[in-house]
């Protein structure tokens, strides 16, 4: 079962069970600090991402971590599926977008899953999938290399 987590608080209090994700900075303010950029800045402002928050929070290394709390996944999926080559931890209403690869490794013993819309991907053996909300797209615990 995938989790939940209903806003950026809650998606970074998940995370801290795996990885660190400190405070938790609204987007657009992360967007204007300057900092390193994080997914999403065009993305939550479009309608069809179905994005109703976007937080960014920074792991051990300090590399940026999207926090996007979603109110309907289908339309999520069906815009990442359009864009194509972006990739997506996804829970039940939320994704999340880490930088650092070694993040990523960590977050991989947890119920999230990858969302892959990549034409022709097929699941490796040995790992699980499941057809995502839209055609074209799976969710698995198949984590590709950064």
């Amino acid at each position: 079962m995938l989790p939940e987590a209903p806003n950026t608080g809650s998606i970074a209090a998940y995370l801290n069970s795996y990885v660190s994700c400190g405070s938790v900075i609204p987007g657009p303010q992360y967007d204007e600090s300057g900092a390193p950029a994080a997914w999403g800045r065009e993305e939550a402002a479009d309608e069809s991402w179905a994005i109703v928050q976007r937080g960014v929070c920074r792991d051990g290394n300090g590399h940026p971590i999207a926090l996007l709390a979603i109110d309907d996944m289908k339309k999520f999926q069906a815009a990442a599926r359009r864009e194509a080559g972006a990739g997506f931890l996804v829970g039940q209403d939320f994704a999340v977008v880490p930088v650092g690869d070694s993040t990523i490794r960590r977050l991989e013993p947890s119920p999230l899953m990858f969302l892959n819309c990549a034409p022709g991907f097929t699941v490796p053996d040995g790992y699980t999938g499941k057809p995502g909300r839209v055609d074209g797209c799976v969710v698995t615990d198949y984590l590709p290399a950064d």
